[in-house]
């Protein structure tokens, strides 16, 4: 409701104006005419040419500065009806000078002067304007999207010009007669006059429906206007060129372009500052009620560091006035900021204009807080500045310290269990380490930036693929995942780790892949200890007891054929006895070696004890796998072993067998069978492979 009021007050003040009163005394005038004396005021025409000229050189003159201030201060914000009002000025100033130079008694600068030549351009030049305020009433006011548009209505404004002027100066028997010497205006003139009248009230009536757009003032320019009908209606009543009313007439042309003049000056030129300065000082306002009411300390020091002014902030957290902190070093309440080093600070800010600093800040009853110190450089009118702005940190650094002990915590609890941690930003695409996983690849984080291919170059080659499965895997489908794989140190050591990770979301909404990496080398190794020879390095009879079932189970579920080889070293008691244990465990580990090394990954060597190995082939085929089986056995045969005296030693190995698609899925049958199979070889003359016969089973 107040907006409305200062709207109604500044559109009401518009008629209070001394402009306006002007216009209203000037109506009266009008009005008042019918008392005025018909008879010349003037002894003849020579006389009243001095009055005439300097009443129309002063509206060729205003007509060319309402041309050129709307011209010059055109743009894309304005309306191009404002260039066909300085157009129209343009046009109607132009052909007004040929109309003063035209006059009787004139010089003849443009051939034979006469009144009739003079009206000629006055008509042409009435005319035309009535015509384009009109238009310009009528046209909507909107913004030029196109600023070349104004050269287009000046063209055109010349042409106009151009034509009048040409037809005016050597044509004009082709206009009808305004004046008769003795008899004055004829009916014609008369009649022009009264349209162009009638033309100027319609659009009087149009300006009065409009709101000011930018660049003009619609009330002002509609009180020029009413004059203008006002001198058109003196016009008509003239009976000699010298009378009182063609003079009246002039003057009231005159003051309605001073009011055109008013009207886009102001819109143009003069309200366009005033709102400038409106909004600066607004703009002030608004600035001195942010920093009054910020929540940072702010300070005006001069160059020496001495205090100049303060917001309201400071005032109410060190509880002083500002009158008691005036020419006080800032020191006395900023320790980043005290005397000794003030000097060495002014040289940091001065070469860099800014400075952050970290300090304490003294407030009431002695009471202080953690602060930081924005310091801001400046000069004004010569004279060198500092803005200090302080913000009360004590949160955040508390907080800080408490992130930064939980941090080194957890960064202990990763280096004492050997976890590292470390995230993938679905987002940003970056990826973090922490301390812990570049410990546990030996790797600096100095030179190595974490990210997953850089990972990979210490995953050992051949679990590489398995783990960039499982990471694909799971940002895809976001599934967690868990793997156990090895890492290829640049030491050319090894290590086994344990990676996990899931997706983690917000709003249920994936954002980043989070996971974790544990060094599980140890128990690996204690593991292998468990489950491994310690002679030989193969898998132990622990192993295959704990795990034959889970194998069994898998070649039913996959519906593949799994063997059960048992192999026997023929003669390996009188190896021993011939010569020594040394030699005999060298045996062993030999034909362990050559065992692990013909089987495929997906098939396990143990050592079922003594001189007995177990080879289980998983995904195998008869009667092929049978021959792929006996191949393996007689290699064994081809092994040399060198004894103590340089002489050349050989083994043979005997095999029993049984399979489950033969035999069953029994893992108790299947060793028992192999068994019998084993004691068939051996009773056949040992070197050779058994099957298991099938008439076992009944």
């Amino acid at each position: 409701m107040q907006s409305d009021f200062l709207k109604y007050e500044a559109s009401s003040s518009q008629f209070r104006h001394p402009l306006f009163y002007i216009t209203v005394l000037m109506t009266v005038g009008f009005f008042s005419s019918q008392f005025w004396p018909e008879t010349p005021i003037f002894d003849n025409v020579e006389a009243f040419l001095p009055y005439h000229s300097m009443l129309e050189m002063f509206s060729v003159t205003v007509s060319l500065m309402v041309f050129a201030i709307v011209w010059n201060s055109f743009n894309n914000d304005r309306s191009i009806n404002l260039i066909f009002i300085a157009v129209t000025f343009l046009a109607v100033g132009v052909i007004d000078f040929f109309h003063s130079f035209s006059y009787f008694g004139m010089p003849d600068f443009f051939g034979e002067n006469s009144t009739q030549k003079a009206l000629i351009f006055w008509i042409s030049a009435r005319l035309i304007a009535a015509i384009m305020f009109l238009m310009v009433a009528l046209m909507p006011w909107f913004n030029n999207s196109y600023e070349n548009n104004k050269y287009l209505v000046l063209i055109g404004g010349v042409f106009v010009t151009g034509g009048v002027l040409l037809s005016g100066i050597h044509y004009p028997q082709w206009y009808p007669v305004f004046f008769v010497d003795g008899y004055g205006l004829t009916d014609f003139k008369i009649i022009i006059e009264y349209f162009i009248v009638v033309l100027h009230f319609a659009t009087v009536a149009l300006l009065l429906t409009k709101k000011d757009a930018v660049g003009v003032n619609f009330i002002w320019f509609a009180c020029a206007v009413w004059l203008m009908a006002l001198a058109e209606l003196f016009f008509t009543l003239y009976s000699s060129v010298s009378d009182l009313y063609n003079l009246a007439g002039h003057v009231y042309k005159a003051v309605a372009y001073i009011m055109v003049f008013k009207a886009l000056f102001l819109a143009s030129i003069t309200r366009p500052y005033k709102e400038l300065e409106q909004r600066s000082v607004e703009k002030l306002l608004l600035t001195q009620y942010a920093v009054d009411n910020s929540g940072d300390l702010i300070y005006w020091l001069d160059y020496d560091g001495r205090i100049l002014s303060v917001n309201d902030a400071v005032k109410q957290k060190l509880g002083v006035q500002a009158d008691d902190m005036i020419n006080s070093h800032i020191g006395r309440f900023e320790s980043a900021l005290v005397p000794d080093s003030w000097k060495q600070l002014r040289e940091q800010f001065s070469e860099h204009h800014q400075l952050v600093l970290d300090g304490v800040h003294l407030c009431r009853n002695s009471e202080k807080f953690f602060s930081q110190v924005r310091i801001v450089f400046f000069k004004y009118r010569s004279q060198n500045y500092i803005c200090l702005f302080i913000a009360d940190i004590t949160e955040r650094k508390l907080a800080l310290e408490s992130l930064a002990r939980k941090q080194e915590q957890l960064a202990q609890a990763q280096r004492i269990t050997h976890i590292g941690s470390w995230e993938f930003n679905l987002e940003s695409k970056e990826t973090v380490w922490s301390e812990e996983v570049y410990h546990i690849l030996q790797a600096d984080e100095k030179v190595v930036k974490a990210s997953f291919n850089n990972f990979l170059q210490y995953v050992h080659s051949d679990d590489r693929q398995r783990v960039i499965d499982h990471y694909q895997r799971c940002l895809t489908d976001y599934s967690p995942y868990h793997l156990v794989h090895r890492l290829q140190l640049l030491d050319g050591s090894s290590r086994y780790v344990e990676t996990r990770a899931e997706m983690q979301r917000i709003n249920g909404e994936p954002v980043s892949l989070i996971g974790t990496i544990q060094d599980i080398t140890k128990e690996r190794e204690l593991e292998d200890q468990a489950y491994h020879d310690p002679l030989t390095g193969v898998y132990n009879r622990r192993f295959l007891d704990e795990n034959i079932y889970s194998l069994i189970d898998n070649s039913v579920i996959k519906e593949q054929n799994l063997c059960y080889v048992i192999f026997d070293i023929d003669f390996f008691k009188e190896i021993n006895d011939n010569y020594g244990h040394d030699f005999g465990d060298r045996v062993l580990k030999g034909v362990a070696e050559y065992l692990q090394r013909q089987v495929r990954d997906s098939d396990f060597v143990c050592r079922f004890g003594g001189e007995e190995f177990v080879v289980i082939f998983n995904d195998i085929e008869m009667p092929s796998g049978m021959e792929r089986i006996e191949k393996i056995r007689h290699g064994v045969g081809n092994l040399q072993f060198i004894n103590q005296i340089d002489d050349i030693v050989k083994v043979n190995l005997s095999g029993g067998m049984a399979c489950t698609k033969i035999h069953g899925n029994d893992a108790k049958q299947l060793f028992e069978l192999a068994d019998q199979a084993l004691y068939s070889a051996k009773r056949s003359g040992r070197n050779r492979l058994k099957l298991c016969d099938k008439s076992s089973l009944d």
